[in-house]
């Protein structure tokens, strides 16, 4: 959605509204956007430094990674979509979702993704092994007996530790 000089990337679906400015991000930034990782066939791909806490942005900053098709007629605006998760990239959603719009829409928009922090191209979350990701998903959620909860608690441990160090 164009808004003045900059953008407005809103994210609703619950309680809370993510909207980042350009104004906001340069603000953080001196090198807002840059080229990011390929993306899909005829996108243009690009990477956001966004900081880890708006409310403190001295903690840093982590790499957002946001894909364009631009629109084939005179933009009118842009459309931005996530197709929600969690942990879905929403450039590798765009394609499929630009294929079912109108004409008319890809005409006159710009259509945009992003993958939300954590997420694939954007500093993603990576929390082991492929070993260490089955013996997660293979325990038991609801042992019956406490060895099994002792069982259960020990590999969670192991995996948000595991996430917390290689992320």
């Amino acid at each position: 959605i164009h808004q003045g000089n900059g953008f407005v990337l809103a994210e609703t679906g619950g309680a809370e509204e993510i909207t980042l400015t350009v104004n906001q991000i340069a603000a953080h930034s001196a090198d807002v956007l840059r080229h990011g990782r390929a993306g899909p066939a005829g996108f243009e791909c690009a990477t956001l430094q966004v900081p880890v806490d708006w409310a403190d942005p001295r903690r840093g900053t982590i790499g957002m990674a946001v894909a364009r098709l631009p629109a084939t007629g005179h933009a009118v605006g842009s459309l931005v979509t996530d197709p929600g998760g969690p942990g879905v990239s929403g450039i590798d959603f765009l394609p499929g979702f630009v294929s079912e719009l109108p004409g008319t829409v890809t005409r006159h928009f710009n259509v945009v993704a992003f993958d939300p922090p954590g997420v694939d191209r954007s500093d993603p979350v990576i929390c082991g092994t492929p070993a260490q990701l089955t013996e997660e998903l293979s325990i038991d959620p609801a042992p019956p007996t406490a060895a099994g909860f002792a069982a259960l608690v020990a590999t969670d441990r192991r995996f948000a530790a595991g996430c917390e160090a290689r992320s």
